[in-house]
């Protein structure tokens, strides 16, 4: 599937284009991350959970869990807490299913992040890798995220983050276009495969934007961490009680 700028703007073909594109690269997911990021990727995750507030979370939320990186690593964290890990693609979900032991106390639904099946105000923590920029509608996955989280439930989200200054985000999206579709070519012979991430950095926010869209949703206590030079970002933000 060529990839075109509808699908940044129509959260219906943006949701197409991801449940192609994800199961496209399932099955080079959790390897094709660790290359892309230099081998950070793992450390990145490992940083969100060894940073969150929530002590004793019982239900956890885990939105694009893809081939369950997070979702392991929560459950493994949070012996007792019952973990909901929902992504789009099949394919994506059987690979994680394959690598759950017994246990991994983690339930797999096949969901999209904009219409999550949970009731509201059950979840004291929503995770995510890289869902914010991939959510076919940002302001609705958010406003579904604070829905869904109890009173004082925390939220965490790993992803790519947009510089504010033209000139650094001219330089990001050169530089992740390179690299994404480098390997795109060599893997698919199709550099939009990764090059996708250059591209969706185009309309995601920048850092002031995104707090601004949290806030305007109903959460308090932004909170960013940054890596590699400002290009990652784990982004922490609570309910209020």
């Amino acid at each position: 599937m060529k990839l075109k700028v509808e699908h940044f703007y129509s959260p219906d073909k943006k949701r197409i284009y991801n449940q192609w594109l994800f199961s496209l690269i399932a099955a080079e997911y959790g390897s094709i991350s660790q290359i892309l990021s230099f081998g950070m990727d793992r450390y990145w995750k490992q940083d969100l959970i060894k940073n969150l507030s929530v002590l004793e979370p019982v239900v956890i939320l885990d939105c694009a869990c893809g081939t369950g990186d997070l979702s392991i690593m929560l459950s493994t964290k949070f012996s007792t807490s019952k973990i909901l890990a929902i992504d789009l693609s099949h394919k994506m979900l059987k690979r994680l299913v394959h690598r759950l032991k017994p246990f991994h106390a983690v339930s797999v639904v096949l969901a999209d992040v904009c219409n999550m099946p949970v009731p509201h105000s059950c979840c004291d923590l929503v995770t995510g890798g890289y869902v914010l920029r991939n959510a076919p509608d940002l302001k609705g996955f958010l406003f579904s995220v604070y829905n869904v989280l109890k009173p004082g439930g925390q939220a965490a989200f790993l992803d790519f983050s947009k510089y504010s200054n033209s000139l650094l985000h001219q330089i990001q999206y050169v530089l992740l276009w390179i690299w994404g579709g480098f390997w795109g070519l060599l893997l698919h012979r199709n550099p939009q495969v990764y090059g996708y991430i250059a591209e969706s950095l185009k309309v995601f926010p920048d850092e002031k934007m995104l707090e601004t869209l949290m806030i305007d949703a109903g959460f308090e206590s932004v909170a960013t961490r940054k890596y590699l030079f400002g290009m990652i970002a784990i982004v922490f933000c609570r309910k209020p009680i």
